[in-house]
């Protein structure tokens, strides 16, 4: 689990946990996000590592 906070993106997240931005889209699938681009600080993520 992860709480967005202001000023990150899927990408920088991706490489925080996995070590590979590229797997922005599997975030973002795994959490129903349409738009990787429009993400909201105070959001909770849900995925494995």
């Amino acid at each position: 689990m992860h709480v967005i906070e202001k000023g990150e993106t899927l990408w920088s997240i991706a490489v925080k946990y996995f070590d590979d931005g590229h797997r922005n889209s599997e975030i973002a699938a795994a959490n129903g996000i349409v738009n990787a681009g429009h993400i909201v600080a105070g959001e909770t993520l849900r995925f494995d590592q």
